[in-house]
């Protein structure tokens, strides 16, 4: 976890700590993601709706694959594919709640899977429920 951490006990620091979520200082970080191997949306690996910086370090095939979560206006994941091999990211598959659609990212089809090189990095970004907007590092 990024940020301040609290002293035992309750206090000033304790709102310090509070402030720093409030400003996005005290990000999820997923250090360690497996992609699932057998590459298709049902079962991809579900990267946690908190965590906002993901690296995921186990790629075996290029067709492993992780999944976002819902996508809710203001989620951002920053995703590091820290492998050898391709990376498909999928949307979240089933009905969004707040949208009662499905989700898509960079307006593909929900069973799309968008495409991180090996060593490569992507921002996902949701300004809106229901849509996911990608952008590729070079």
């Amino acid at each position: 976890m990024l940020g301040i951490q609290p002293d035992a006990g309750l206090g000033l620091v304790d709102s310090e700590r509070v402030k720093g979520i409030e400003e996005g200082a005290n990000a999820s970080v997923k250090s360690t993601l497996t992609a699932q191997a057998d590459g298709t949306q049902a079962n991809a690996t579900t990267i946690p709706p908190a965590a906002q910086l993901v690296r995921v370090n186990t790629v075996a095939g290029a067709a492993d694959s992780v999944k976002l979560p819902f996508a809710i206006a203001g989620a951002v994941k920053l995703i590091a594919n820290d492998s050898a091999a391709q990376l498909a990211v999928f949307a979240r598959n089933g009905t969004n709640r707040a949208t009662g659609t499905t989700d898509t990212i960079n307006a593909l089809a929900n069973g799309t899977a968008f495409a991180i090189a090996a060593g490569g990095r992507a921002a996902f970004f949701c300004p809106v429920n229901g849509k996911w907007f990608a952008i590729l590092s070079a």
